[in-house]
């Protein structure tokens, strides 16, 4: 999917309005959030955060991650981008998670 889209003056901002087949594909709606982060090649990525995901990890494989929300999205965005290497990533997940007893 291409989609060229205009920004647009909002307030003292600007911004972007999604059409609704970027909302589709993107499975988001109004009031969802929405995280950028660098692809590493100079692009951005928009994708949908998903803390939820990081739970149900949690729970079918024993262990518990301590890691903030903020920070535990920022790492694995930035493994999906490329950004944050597997080895990088590894002992971020070591450094940051418990097993659970």
């Amino acid at each position: 999917m291409v989609l060229e889209l205009k920004l647009r003056k909002v307030g003292n901002s600007v911004g972007v309005v999604l059409p609704k087949e970027a909302l589709a594909h993107l499975n988001v709606g109004e009031g969802d959030t929405l995280c950028v982060t660098d692809s590493g090649d100079g692009s951005l990525r928009l994708t949908p955060a998903n803390p939820v995901v990081l739970e149900q990890l949690e729970v079918l494989n024993g262990w518990r991650l301590e890691a903030g929300q903020a920070d535990a999205v920022v790492q694995t965005l930035g493994l999906a981008a490329g950004a944050v290497g597997e080895a990088d990533y590894a002992t971020w997940l070591t450094a940051n998670s418990r097993q659970r007893l």
